[in-house]
């Protein structure tokens, strides 16, 4: 029979799925002029891809591909060994983008924890600024785990704990991130091997905290699975504004996002 415990934990899952792809779908239109820290990490996983050594015809897929920012650069480059890209996001109009409307791309939309691909049958998954929504490594990671043929690739860029966006938990304005070891951990119970990591920090610079908030909002960062999406109230706001301002650098009010970039090899058991 199934748990009282585990129908909550679908239902709250849904309705994460829910409020995840409706933040989204607003936010298609300005994410790609926002996302700069996410295209800098995006050319980072890009040089590490061009650094391995793929089988011929590899089916290569980009879960929570956002506007398509990376798969576009990755068809540009022309990789011989790459034969089919993958564009997979749970936000059907991240998927409209123009950037995703070529012959070469497919167009997939679902939930990284449920993807409707076959096991075994992709070469080279690749992530970026996108699992941590899952708020489940240990899930995320078995789905890339099943999907992957053995001695597959898994090139990530995760934001984890420490990231200014997780702090914003404090004041119940986020989903809480998770700690770098508890990506580490899971990715080794999956079956990957980690061949490279490394934890790196990208910073983007708002002019104003009314500008530092609307790409917050923008980006999904004050999305929680369990509270209300809002921002508090005006006298909360206030003093947000005035804590970042406080923080002002030269450059501007600063967003920075810990991440850990890695690259995983699959050894499926048997």
């Amino acid at each position: 029979m199934t748990s009282s415990a585990h129908i909550k934990s679908v239902f709250i899952n849904l309705r994460w799925q829910r409020q995840l792809r409706q933040r989204f779908d607003r936010a298609a239109g300005q994410y790609h002029d926002l996302a700069q820290a996410q295209h800098r990490s995006a050319d980072d996983l890009l040089t590490l891809l061009a650094q391995q050594s793929l089988p011929p015809q590899s089916c290569l897929a980009d879960i929570g591909c956002g506007t398509g920012y990376l798969l576009q650069a990755l068809v540009e480059q022309q990789n011989p060994s790459i034969t089919s890209h993958l564009a997979i996001d749970i936000s059907s109009a991240m998927l409209a983008s123009a950037g995703l409307q070529r012959d070469n791309i497919s167009r997939l939309c679902a939930d990284a924890l449920a993807l409707p691909i076959r096991g075994n049958s992709l070469q080279v998954v690749m992530s970026n600024f996108a699992l941590h929504w899952s708020l489940q490594p240990q899930a995320a990671m078995d789905e890339l785990a099943r999907v992957l043929q053995s001695d597959g690739l898994a090139i990530l860029a995760i934001p984890v704990l420490g990231s200014l966006p997780g702090r914003l938990a404090e004041a119940q304005q986020g989903e809480p991130l998770q700690a770098l070891a508890c990506w580490q951990a899971a990715a080794g119970a999956a079956g990957f091997s980690i061949e490279l990591q490394q934890q790196l920090q990208y910073v983007d610079y708002f002019p104003d905290a009314d500008a530092w908030l609307m790409a917050v909002r923008s980006m999904g960062v004050t999305a929680r699975a369990n509270a209300s999406n809002n921002l508090r109230g005006a006298t909360y706001l206030r003093a947000l504004k005035a804590r970042l301002e406080q923080e002002r650098q030269a450059q501007g009010i600063a967003l920075r996002y810990d991440v850990w970039q890695c690259l995983l090899r699959l050894h499926h058991s048997g």
